[in-house]
């Protein structure tokens, strides 16, 4: 069933929609976390941190707040009084307190990748589980990275943000500062012919979240499947992966909100293309078995005079950055799949 869902952009929106790293070789996996701890290597847990005086918590990285849990990272949002150290009141720690002296009623965490582990274009997906609750927001997204100097914007995209509060839906958008688009699927009403989101989508349920963000597009999946694509509004900077759980300022939580409430991660995983760029592939008769999945400048298969056929059950992936040129006698049967994609090396 699944190749049947493929055929659809194969043929007639080739220069669309992408593949997954699960479907597509040309993907190769940078790096990935199950959170058997919580690496710090490559995580850094926000502390004693209000986002700029933008949200109502505060993040911490007690144990109340973000911690491991059978090989599952664990967000905490609790309904407590919590006070700042000294140390903290200023205009990056807990700014609020620092300029009204009240305590916070609310405290989560947050978390994000380190400067090691910027990553400028690629695949990003995480496996997550959400909570359902009036004022809740927790939310996957990037950020510039640490360590930019001279950005060309803030390098937002929000994978996704569950907007928890009248017309509670989940949020797959791009923001960033030069533009701003908003898209939203409807929970539990879903917009099916414009998200393309399965019937039985329910964010309280596990589900995989990603991005492909190239210099041209930037593409969203849910479940590996896509469900948006926008022109790439300019973010090309390195960016950091963040997850956290916030509180809606608009949205405060009301009686019906369970606390504690739990935003849970199985994994996170970061992939790069495969790339020989300055190869053109010329090939008349062409082994199709022994192609080896880089994106190649260009790729022309065939003359007049060459036939080249896939095998029946055969899955072929081929990228190129100029152009790829089908010629002469080319068969693909039933049973068999061809993928083309024309995009910039990156």
């Amino acid at each position: 069933m699944k190749k049947a869902i493929l055929l659809i952009p194969l043929l007639f929106g080739i220069l669309t929609f992408g593949q997954t790293p699960v479907d597509d070789p040309h993907w190769e996996l940078v790096w990935e976390d199950h959170f058997n701890n919580i690496n710090p290597n490559i995580w850094l847990v926000q502390n004693n941190f209000d986002h700029y005086g933008l949200e109502v918590q505060v993040y911490t990285d007690r144990l109340n707040n973000v911690f491991v849990s059978n090989d599952t990272l664990v967000i905490r949002v609790r309904n407590e009084t919590y006070s700042c150290p000294a140390g903290s009141l200023n205009t990056w720690g807990c700014v609020k307190q620092y300029e009204t002296g009240q305590p916070y009623n609310y405290t989560s965490g947050w978390i994000e990748t380190k400067q090691a582990y910027n990553i400028q274009y690629g695949y990003i997906e995480a496996r997550v589980k959400l909570p359902y609750g009036y004022g809740f927001w927790p939310a996957f997204w990037t950020s510039i990275g640490n360590g930019v100097s001279g950005p060309s914007n803030v390098a937002e995209i929000d994978i996704f943000e569950m907007l928890g509060g009248g017309a509670d839906s989940l949020s797959l958008y791009n923001t960033s500062s030069i533009m701003t688009t908003n898209y939203h699927l409807v929970y539990p009403s879903y917009n099916l012919l414009k998200a393309h989101i399965p019937i039985s989508f329910d964010y309280t349920q596990w589900h995989t979240y990603a991005i492909e963000w190239s210099p041209s597009k930037i593409i969203w999946y849910l479940d590996g499947y896509p469900i948006r694509l926008i022109p790439n509004p300019g973010i090309v900077d390195p960016i950091k992966i963040i997850l956290n759980f916030a509180i809606r300022p608009d949205y405060l939580p009301n009686q019906t909100s369970p606390f504690p409430s739990d935003m849970l991660i199985d994994f996170v995983k970061v992939y790069k293309l495969r790339n020989d760029c300055n190869t053109v592939l010329n090939a008349c008769n062409y082994n199709f078995g022994m192609h080896d999945n880089k994106v190649k400048r260009s790729i022309t298969i065939g003359n007049n005079s060459c036939v080249n056929s896939l095998g029946v059950g055969q899955s072929v992936f081929l990228r190129a950055s100029e152009g790829v040129l089908i010629n002469g006698d080319f068969t693909v049967p039933i049973g068999a799949e061809l993928y083309i994609d024309v995009n910039a090396c990156y």
